[in-house]
């Protein structure tokens, strides 16, 4: 009796797996499924789906699967339209991936976009269609003919970038000295990525009515990952704000970058257990040292002082017992 009902326990069992195995299966199914009714309502089919780099084209009638029930034209538009939704959502997280771009390699040059004020009073401008914030790339440097990008990853000194100041561009820098709108770039956090990290540039210098006097040595501080080939800010600033270059309209400018980065690599779960290890054993280590260097204070100092001072005590006190004895004998 005892063997049956295991017997029938096992059996109940395996159904519930299989029936748990083919829900999972049915809602996968319905969630990567966009269901396209035709003008009867009557006949629902599937269209591909990019996932990945494969497109799921396999499924054609949801009708013919044994995983999924037939939908029928009373439901057909309500469950379309969720089929629908469902899609949209899974679509809009492969085109998030696909925006978040490629790794950087170290050496990789990073291009540098700035914000675009207005001359006059420095504002930035906006696109008038979507009120977005709208960037240029930064001037060409007549060293390499392009505009000035950062190599990932390395520590370079005396980055040169000489730019030509033309009227509209000696009229920014002179909002960017007397300090009424910052320097503000950005650079993509990976390779061809939508997300954009930013550059803060803070420029120093002296403006006078006839010329610009401008610091031109910058020390360019980058942040990024190294393993994960992303940057996550940087600033840039006048180490020597004293040492500048008069210019007029029409000059080059020569500037010059000293570009350090810091990995801010993000800890694995290996180095988070590691950590956990080495505190667990510091703790124990301190708790250990600790016991000890109280034993032997105790041992060495305390007990042989309050030894030596009962013994001090003991000499001092006059003998009991005896004192009869000691005094008839010196009679």
């Amino acid at each position: 009796m005892r063997i049956s009902s295991l017997f029938y326990s096992a059996i109940a069992l395996r159904a519930a797996v299989v029936a748990a195995v083919n829900f999972e299966m049915t809602m996968t199914v319905t969630e990567h499924a966009v269901v396209v009714t035709d003008a009867q309502g009557t006949s629902p089919q599937t269209e591909g789906i990019v996932l990945g780099d494969s497109t799921v084209s396999a499924i054609t009638q949801l009708s013919t699967t044994s995983t999924v029930s037939p939908i029928s034209s009373t439901e057909g538009p309500k469950t379309t339209t969720v089929m629908r939704t469902a899609a949209k959502k899974h679509m809009k997280r492969q085109s998030v991936s696909k925006d978040s771009g490629s790794p950087y390699r170290k050496g990789d040059l990073i291009p540098v976009e700035c914000l675009s004020r207005e001359l006059d009073h420095g504002e930035h401008i906006t696109d008038e269609e979507t009120g977005e914030l709208l960037y240029e790339i930064f001037p060409m440097c007549s060293e390499t003919g392009r505009p000035l990008e950062i190599p990932f990853g390395l520590d370079i000194d005396n980055l040169r970038c000489t730019i030509s100041l033309t009227d509209p561009l000696y009229h920014l820098w002179q909002i960017y000295v007397h300090q009424d709108a910052p320097l503000s770039c950005k650079v993509g956090k990976r390779k061809g990525a939508t997300f954009m990290a930013p550059l803060s540039v803070i420029v120093s210098g002296k403006l006078e009515q006839s010329h610009l006097d401008v610091s031109t040595r910058f020390a360019l501080m980058m942040s990024g990952s190294f393993g994960e080939g992303s940057v996550f800010a940087g600033g840039a600033f006048s180490p020597e704000p004293s040492n500048t270059t008069r210019v007029i309209i029409g000059d080059e400018l020569p500037l010059v970058f000293n570009i350090r980065w810091f990995d801010h690599r993000l800890p694995r779960s290996s180095d988070r257990s590691l950590r956990r290890f080495l505190t667990f054993f510091i703790t124990i280590a301190s708790a250990l040292v600790g016991a000890m260097i109280s034993a032997y204070y105790m041992l060495v100092v305390v007990f042989p002082l309050r030894l030596r001072r009962r013994q001090q005590q003991q000499r001092r006190q006059p003998l009991r017992g005896n004192s009869d004895y000691l005094y008839s004998k010196t009679d």
